[in-house]
């Protein structure tokens, strides 16, 4: 510790005092300007996110809006890379992303992160959302399933790799052949090597409504549903487990909001990017 004085005695400076303003001013600063890696899917899906490049339109979907009110409430900044599902989940493993948006809840993929949880139980009114998988298949080809058990399925169904409902649908011994991307599943499925294709909503009905895909038809009946969580990296849980559940339960908090459904009414009734 040491003082300057001038003018007679007069204490002008207090090196220790300015010390520890220095430092906490440090902290303090530092604190706001903390930022949080999110892994994403590139494609679109409405209304949950845009397609990679359209993050900045008016309305860049659900999830983007929903990590906003997070980074208002919360003094964070979050950072978006957008990567195919299975690389996001190896990227999250490795730790090189925080977060994963959004993930189903598999007992496997806690491999990868944490899902928010007491005593072992899943929390689900701390999701990021819910959805569910559809049976799409062209009109043309007849009737491929009776909307009521997965195993009246007929034929090979076609689904994204790493998806949840590919395990779902296999458990009922039905064939899957596992795709990258939708684009790749639908053009199978013109050319007959599939009889149907299982699609998360979000992303199916997207191609309802597009040139060439008329003959595209969407099940009556889901065939399952799902909650959909934020997946936490294991190495950021362990260093930040208090910030982990503030992130969780701000996030079911801000889902149940009445401001949010006031943004989520602004996707329903555009019904489409």
């Amino acid at each position: 510790m040491f003082y300057i004085y001038v003018r007679g005695g007069e204490m002008l400076f207090n090196g220790r005092r300015f010390f520890i303003l220095t430092i906490s001013t440090f902290f303090l600063n530092t604190s706001f300007a903390r930022v949080l890696k999110v892994c994403m899917e590139p494609k679109g899906a409405f209304p949950i996110y845009v397609e990679k490049g359209k993050e900045g339109r008016e309305l860049p979907g659900l999830y983007f809006e929903m990590f906003k009110l997070l980074e208002e409430k919360m003094k964070v900044k979050f950072k978006f890379k957008r990567r195919p599902f299975k690389r996001c989940l190896l990227t999250l493993k490795s730790g090189r992303v925080d977060i994963m948006a959004s993930v189903s809840y598999k007992k496997s993929r806690k491999e990868f992160g944490v899902y928010p949880t007491n005593k072992n139980k899943i929390l689900a009114q701390q999701r990021i959302g819910e959805g569910a998988y559809y049976l799409y298949s062209l009109k043309n080809k007849g009737t491929v399933w009776d909307n009521k058990t997965l195993k009246s399925i007929r034929g090979i169904v076609g689904a994204k790799e790493g998806y949840s409902i590919v395990k779902d649908l296999r458990e009922s011994n039905i064939k899957v052949k596992e795709m990258k991307g939708i684009e790749q599943l639908l053009s199978m499925l013109k050319k007959s090597y599939v009889k149907s294709v299982a699609l998360h909503d979000s992303e199916g009905d997207t191609w309802l409504k597009k040139s060439g895909f008329e003959n595209l038809r969407k099940s009556s009946v889901p065939l399952k549903k799902k909650n959909y969580y934020l997946l936490i990296s294991h190495q950021f849980h362990r260093g930040n487990r208090g910030l982990s559940q503030k992130i969780w339960s701000t996030l079911g908090k801000i889902r149940t909001s009445d401001h949010y459904q006031k943004i989520k009414s602004k996707y329903l009734e555009k019904g489409r990017w």
